[in-house]
């Protein structure tokens, strides 16, 4: 005769170190502190509505639009480059997408003045052209030497 069969283990309770229960007590004393000088320096409504909506509008943009098309695109970059290049390229796009969020405002003249010349004095686009082209070389470098050890 058979034995029946060994009940399954119950899944085991997540256990988090202290270092996560620090880092939940900071975040949240700095999460409360923002919110508590948000409240305090916009007691009207209206400001109150406009964040509440940006961050809405923010979080849905980022899981219906960003997120899927990073997704996307890094299952067809696996699927086209060799993989011994794929760390290389993975770095320098993650990069470049970061350096583009960053410059983004910069590069579509938002925050400058007509009348002042000084409020975004720089040229931002060749600013953000020149920092990718050193991403990607720093990519290149690091693909050639990987294949000179190979």
């Amino acid at each position: 005769m058979n034995a029946p069969a060994p009940a399954p283990a119950p899944p085991r309770a997540a256990k988090h170190g202290i270092g996560f229960w620090i880092a939940v007590v900071a975040g949240s004393a700095i999460a409360g502190y923002g919110v508590a000088g948000f409240l305090d320096r916009y007691p009207d409504l209206s400001h109150r509505i406009s964040l509440a909506r940006w961050i809405v509008g923010v979080d849905l943009t980022h899981d219906l639009v960003l997120a899927p098309t990073v997704v996307v695109i890094g299952l067809i970059v696996r699927r086209i480059v060799p993989a011994r290049a794929l760390a290389p390229v993975q770095f320098a796009m993650m990069a470049s997408g970061v350096v583009l969020l960053i410059a983004w405002r910069p590069l579509r003249a938002s925050a400058a003045y007509h009348h002042n010349p000084t409020a975004q004095p720089l040229n931002y686009a060749t600013a953000t052209l020149t920092v990718i082209a050193v991403i990607w070389a720093i990519a290149a470098t690091w693909f050639l030497l990987r294949r000179g050890r190979r």
